[in-house]
């Protein structure tokens, strides 16, 4: 075996810039990451939250869990392909686009392409941060 260099990490590193070209039956076609980074999973995680906090001060509403499973969904294909890479920066103008796009079917069978294993990748980061955020909490009440 090998001594591990800053090669072997470079190596390892770049298989997080591999892409796959997704066609859908009539529609068009699409790139996905084959890979998930965990730097791109925690920027994609705090841009929901970012998002979500904005959606619940503007609305008044609490995200129910329903909604945060629909936009988790449309956050992953956000930060995973290339098909809404250019969403607007600003909250009124992309929670038009969500919104309008949350039912859409070609948004389905395209977060139906990704490998489960690099969407597992984002439940347990998700679960790590939920963790560390119940320990700080809790932390903060003792």
């Amino acid at each position: 075996m090998d001594k591990l260099t800053l090669d072997h990490i470079m190596h390892e590193a770049s298989k997080f810039d591999e892409m796959e070209k997704v066609v859908l039956d009539g529609i068009g076609f699409t790139e996905i990451y084959k890979y998930f980074s965990p730097q791109k999973i925690d920027n994609m995680l705090d841009d929901l939250s970012q998002f979500l906090a904005e959606y619940a001060k503007n609305s008044g509403e609490s995200v129910t869990e329903a909604m945060f499973f629909d936009y988790l969904h449309i956050y992953i294909v956000m930060h995973f392909s290339t098909l809404l890479e250019n969403l607007p920066t600003t909250y009124e103008a992309r929670a038009d686009i969500i919104n309008r796009i949350l039912n859409s079917e070609i948004i389905e069978k395209l977060g139906e392409s990704f490998d489960k294993s690099e969407l597992a990748k984002v439940t347990e980061r998700l679960m790590q941060k939920l963790d560390l955020f119940q320990k700080m909490v809790n932390e903060n009440f003792e």
